[in-house]
């Protein structure tokens, strides 16, 4: 887990790891999921995840539906 900084003006500087990591890019569009522990931050992109992004994801996904039904935050 690494902490980082929320600026006054909203923006987060997220550690060099993670951009790599994520693939995120300078003026990249990236789509914020609210969950009920907090937020997640995904890159909209049209190049294939990383094999042990796709692998984590798999991982995550098998947990089952009772995992999705805690993490989602969607309000009715």
């Amino acid at each position: 887990m690494t902490a980082v900084l929320l600026e006054t003006n909203g923006t987060v500087r997220l550690p060099k790891e993670s951009i790599k990591r994520y693939g995120f890019e300078q003026k990249m569009s990236i789509r914020l999921i609210e969950t009920k522990e907090g937020v997640l931050l995904v890159p909209i992109t049209n190049q294939s995840l990383s094999e042990e992004l796709s692998r984590e994801i798999a991982e995550w996904h098998e947990a089952g539906s009772e995992t999705w039904e805690d993490f989602s935050f969607e309000t009715k």
